[in-house]
This record gives structure tokens, sequence and C-alpha cells, in this order.
């Protein structure tokens, strides 16, 4: 008997406004990572904090963080609402921003109360609440969205939210830094104009976008995941891990934010014009609107090369650039198409993973490998925070907000906006040339195809 399709797997039935409402989350989860990203500069000229401390205090989170991420996923696969399997975990979208607030509205505790503050608040923000959105949002969309070619234009869409999302803090920040954020309450009023409409826009997805129930697993999803499956998909696919490595150092530059606000304040002289400068980069992520075209040709992983070596071209004209305003604007919109693909894309190419490891184990673990990439994601965004901490300690930064710094900072800050990157999407390109999964998906999917009709008619 063949198995009977949902309407919902047939192509174009996830489209127009539904693409938009899913979207909009990820614009102010983004939003929020990108205002998370400046916490080595509100440590360090706000709080007068050690940069090199600053940086342990990250990564300290991170090690906490290695366990949450995998307790997410496990807690994901194991449940059963009526809401569905990761739907109800969007709700974390309003701890994630309340998180932010009070993490830029630190008392004056002294320098042991105001580590341990930041520790405290971003630990919540990243362990907790940014844990479970990045462990379920896979999963939320392999489960919403069935059918891979919605995917892929949904995923476009998607990466162009979540560019804007965060050249909308890039733009927007510096100009309320330069009127207000040379105090610690500006930092707070900075957070709250910031939080209060992106808390409301957040929750859409999550009111209005269900859960499509998977007939073709739904008899393997009400039995739970054993250690032993978990153990099983941990060892037996290798492209999880060079899908989170990619997924790691895609977030470094995403979140090396902080960078920037340091170029823009001592070698430009002008944080404002950080707004300037971001401007040309909105038009980068409508880029992706073309990608899916290209995608009926080559796989993602193709075009996400070609993107790394043109990223590459970027970093190299920012770290000659100096304070010249069109070669930085030029190297910065160049350097922006470098990580479009696998920004836009590392979901589809999870999926991929997800139907490997079904096709070898015969186990489905959603929200495992979801974890894994959060993981990824989040040890990105602590690196790039600690890497720049520690470039700058060791170059002789001066930790205060009207000090002159010395050459040898100048030269680390101006490292740090090229030459560093470049070395990033370096390691990106390296990943890159190990993951030839999408070759063998047809096969796989054929395979799965079979597998799952049989399960639906016992």
């Amino acid at each position: 008997m063949e198995k009977r399709k949902i309407a919902s797997e047939e192509p174009g039935s996830f489209t127009g406004g539904k693409q938009i409402i899913w979207s909009l989350r990820t614009f102010s989860s983004m939003a929020c990572a990108m205002v998370i990203g400046y916490i080595t500069f509100y440590g360090t000229n706000m709080l007068e904090i050690p940069p090199a401390t600053v940086g342990m205090l990250i990564m300290l989170s991170k090690i906490i963080d290695a366990v949450s991420d995998l307790a997410g996923g496990v807690l994901v696969d194991r449940t059963n609402t009526r809401w569905g399997k990761a739907r109800p975990y969007e709700i974390s979208i309003i701890g994630i921003w309340v998180g932010t607030i009070l993490m830029y509205a630190c008392p004056d505790l002294g320098m042991t109360g105001k580590c341990i503050w930041l520790f405290i608040w971003y630990t919540l923000l990243n362990d907790v609440f940014f844990t479970l959105l990045n462990a379920a949002e896979p999963v939320y969309m392999m489960r919403a969205i069935p059918n891979r070619q919605d995917m892929e234009k949904t995923a476009s869409l998607n990466g162009i939210f979540t560019i804007i999302g965060a050249m909308a803090v890039s733009v927007v920040y510096p100009i309320l830094m330069a009127s207000m954020g040379s105090t610690k309450a500006g930092w707070t009023k900075m957070a709250l104009i910031t939080a209060l409409p992106m808390m409301a826009i957040g929750l859409l997805r999550m009111l209005l976008i269900p859960e499509v129930k998977d007939v073709q697993t739904e008899k393997k999803q009400k039995e739970k995941i054993s250690v032993q499956d978990i153990i099983k998909a941990l060892t037996s696919n290798r492209y999880i891990y060079l899908h989170m490595l990619i997924i790691l150092v895609v977030n470094m530059l995403s979140n090396f934010s902080s960078a920037t606000t340091y170029y823009f304040t001592y070698i430009v002289g002008d944080q404002a014009m950080m707004s300037v400068a971001s401007l040309p980069g909105m038009i980068t992520p409508f880029l992706l609107l073309i990608f899916p075209m290209f995608l009926k040709k080559h796989t993602i992983v193709k075009v996400s090369k070609i993107c790394v070596v043109i990223g590459i071209v970027g970093c190299v004209i920012k770290q000659f650039a100096g304070a010249n305003m069109p070669m930085i604007i030029l190297g910065g919109f160049i350097f922006g198409i470098g990580t479009l693909p696998m920004t836009a894309f590392f979901v589809v190419l999870l999926a991929d993973i997800v139907d490997y490891n079904e096709y070898k184990t015969g186990q489905r673990v959603e929200g495992i490998y979801a974890s894994l990439a959060s993981f990824g994601q989040k040890i990105g965004i602590a690196l790039a925070s600690a890497i720049s901490g520690f470039l700058l300690q060791a170059s002789g930064f001066i930790s205060s907000n009207t000090a002159t710094q010395p050459d040898s900072a100048l030269s680390m800050i101006r490292a740090m906006f090229g030459i560093v990157p470049a070395i990033m999407m370096a390691l990106i390109l390296f990943a890159l040339f190990f993951y030839n999964l999408e070759p063998k998906m047809p096969e796989v999917r054929e395979k799965l195809a079979q597998i799952r009709g049989k399960v639906s008619q016992a």
C-alpha cells in the first residue's frame, strides 16, 4: 500500500507569509547575539575589567555550556507535547532578552562583584536560554517544513533576516553608543530600547507556525533515546563535527563585533562611522535570494567554498584600509559574502546529517545533533570575545575609556579587523574540503523512503 503524504510535505506549501514569520524570530535572536557581543567592550571600557579577565569569564561559562548543550538536545529529543517536540522551547526568546538587559545593568559591586554579575547573566543567557532555542530550532524547522525544497527557500529568507538582524544592531548600536554609551546607565537604556520590540517580534513564530506531524517517523518518535543511541550518534557520523566546526568559526566571525568597535574607536576615531560602514552590508543578504537558483546545479558546499575565497579577499582589503572609509566599506561588503551560504543553509545541511545518521544507525536523533550545532554556535560567540580579550591584553591594551593606547595595541586592533578574520575563513575552507556528504544524499533519501514506508505500514 502506498504511503499517503500529508499536504505540508508537498513542495510550495510553506511560502510567503509563513517564511517571513519564521524568519522574524531569527532576526530577533541574531540581534540579541550581536548585542551580547559587545560584552568585552562593556566590560573593559565601562566596568574597567581587564580584557583577559573578561575573556576568562566567558571561557569558563563555555565549560558549563558544553554540558548544557548536550542536555538540551536530549531534552528536545524526549519532548512530546500538544504543541510539538521543539516549538514549546521558543518561549526562551523572552529569557535571552530579559537576561541581556540585566547583564548590561551591572551595579557598583567592586571588581569581584562586577565579574560575578557578568558571569552569572552571560551564563544564564547562553547556557540556558540560547541552549534551548538553538537545540530546538533545527528540529522545529525539520518538523514544520518537511519538504527540502521549501526548507532551502525558507533558509534563504531566514539567512537574509539573520544578517539583517546583525546589520541592524551594527547600524543602530554605534549611533546609540555615540549618544548614550559613555556611561553604564546608558548601556542599560540601549539594551532596553533594543529588547522590548525584539521580544514581541521573536514570539510570532511560536504563536503562528505549528509543527507538522511527521507520519514517516511517528513510530520512532515514541521511543525514548537511550544513552547507547546518543553514544552511537556521537561516534558514527563525522559530518556532524565538520558541521559544528564550520558553524563555530562562522559564529566567531559574526560575533567579532568588539574588534570593529575598537577599530572605529582607536583607528578611525569615530564610533558613529560604524553605522556608515555597515550600510552597504544591508545589500549583502539579498544575494541569498538568488542562491536557490545556484543550488539547482551546485551543492551548498561548492557555493560556500567560492564565497569563502571571496570573503578572504575582503579581509585583505580591510587589513590595509586604515582610516580610509571607502576601503573599509568595500572590504566589509566583500567580506560579508564569505559566510552567507553557511549562515543561511546550516539547518539544511544539518537535516542531511540527521537523515544520514538515521540511514546508518536506524535512530533519528534530531535534538542531539541540533545541540552540537548549538554548541558550535555558542563556542564561536565565546571565542570571539575571549580571543579579542586575550589579543588585546597581550598587545598592552589599557582598560579605560579615556586612555591613549600604545602602538602595539593599535597594531593588534588592525590585525583583529583584517588578518585574524582571514585566518578564520581559511579554517572554514579547510573544513569544507572534507565535507562530501551532499553527493551521497539522493541515494540515502531513496533508501530512507523505502524504510519509512515499511515502518508506516507496520
